[in-house]
């Protein structure tokens, strides 16, 4: 979809038409026909609403693997990954009861009157892209929830010390002399890992690994630059202290079949807790999709390192590291009573499943 495009009108005049509509239906009582009717008549225009999302959502997915957003060669999983982006952008928020694209339409106009038809696609476009930022964050965490947090550490690490920044997607150290670097090649993946190997002692944390990755690189003997990508230097930090980290958690003897199955059964139920009350957690504040779903992940995360990593750090840390412009005022004055209410109804939703599956079985923490 491209802009001043018919489909692109098409979109621009569906959205202003549900903004109508959402206006009408805000000063409509509850249970009039006419509140129904508004109702039904947003309903057909998000019909048409989701269709340009998905060609959104799969144009963006075929961009990142180098392909045409028209192309007949993509994999058939690039649909079901579009649907799944896009989905939660069709479930009504528990706080007002709208629909989240609705939502979104709606603060579209409220800041842009004017809004045209480019503007209505970039914007669009934008939620689209955020969307899947958060799903394929989501995915991340379930598969290894150890690398993404080690990542988000990294980050955080970076973007608040005062030897290190970024920029444009590279970590520079500012304790390196770059003008006598900057025609020294990038570390390949290959000396990275060489690099990282070597290391001794072996980094007990991210902070600890970072710095001894660029110390290394600082010496100058390997001849590379001082600056790594932010995603190498995630990675290079994750293979180094994961063995720690692993060891810091429940692998510091093996363990027999029966608490491996203790060990799963922990898992299993703690996962079931989210899951739902991330779906019925009522919100206080009128946070937006990627908002909700940081304060979800965030106190999710928390609770786990704090009930089964027994070192949790402090609630600020895990906001910011799905949030990355939440500075600490705005952590105290926005999101902390939401994230510590979460946490709060997380671990009464996990206590209430221990204490029914004993019935069936005792389930006991395994340290």
């Amino acid at each position: 979809m491209s802009t001043g495009s018919p489909q692109t009108k098409e979109l621009h005049e569906a959205c202003r038409r549900i903004h109508a509509l959402a206006l009408k239906l805000d000063g409509t009582e509850p249970g009039k026909m006419s509140h129904i009717r508004v109702e039904t008549l947003i309903g057909r225009e998000l019909v048409l609403v989701h269709r340009h999302l998905f060609r959104l959502a799969r144009g963006v997915l075929l961009e990142s693997m180098g392909l045409l957003p028209d192309g007949s060669s993509a994999p058939g999983a690039i649909d079901g990954e579009a649907l799944d982006t896009i989905r939660l952008l069709f479930e009504k928020r528990k706080s007002t009861g709208r629909y989240e694209v609705v939502h979104a339409i709606c603060l579209l106009f409220s800041r842009n009157p004017d809004a045209d038809g480019d503007d209505t696609l970039r914007y669009l476009g934008g939620t689209v892209k955020r969307a899947l930022s958060s799903a394929r964050r989501e995915a991340l965490r379930q598969r290894n929830p150890l690398y993404l947090s080690t990542c988000r550490k990294v980050k955080y690490y970076i973007d608040n010390s005062e030897r290190f920044y970024r920029r444009e997607g590279t970590v520079h150290d500012l304790c390196a002399d770059e003008r006598d670097t900057e025609k020294l090649p990038l570390a390949s993946a290959e000396a990275l890992a060489s690099l990282c190997a070597s290391l001794s002692p072996i980094p007990s944390c991210v902070a600890e690994a970072v710095e001894a990755i660029f110390d290394n690189l600082s010496e100058g003997g390997a001849r590379l630059r001082p600056a790594l990508s932010l995603r190498a230097l995630q990675t290079a930090v994750y293979t180094t202290v994961e063995p720690v980290l692993v060891c810091q958690g429940w692998a510091q003897r093996p363990l027999d079949p029966e608490e491996n199955r203790l060990l799963n059964d922990l898992e299993r139920t703690f996962r079931e807790a989210a899951r739902e009350v991330a779906e019925e957690y009522r919100w206080r504040g009128d946070f937006d999709a990627e908002t909700r779903a940081a304060v979800c992940s965030a106190g999710i995360e928390y609770f786990w390192d704090e009930t089964f990593r027994d070192r949790a750090e402090s609630q600020f840390k895990y906001l910011a590291s799905y949030l990355p412009d939440c500075k600490r005022d705005t952590f105290e004055r926005t999101y902390k009573g939401s994230l510590q209410n979460f946490i709060n109804a997380l671990e009464e939703r996990f206590r209430e499943k221990l204490r029914a599956e004993r019935a069936d079985g005792p389930i006991k923490k395994a340290r």
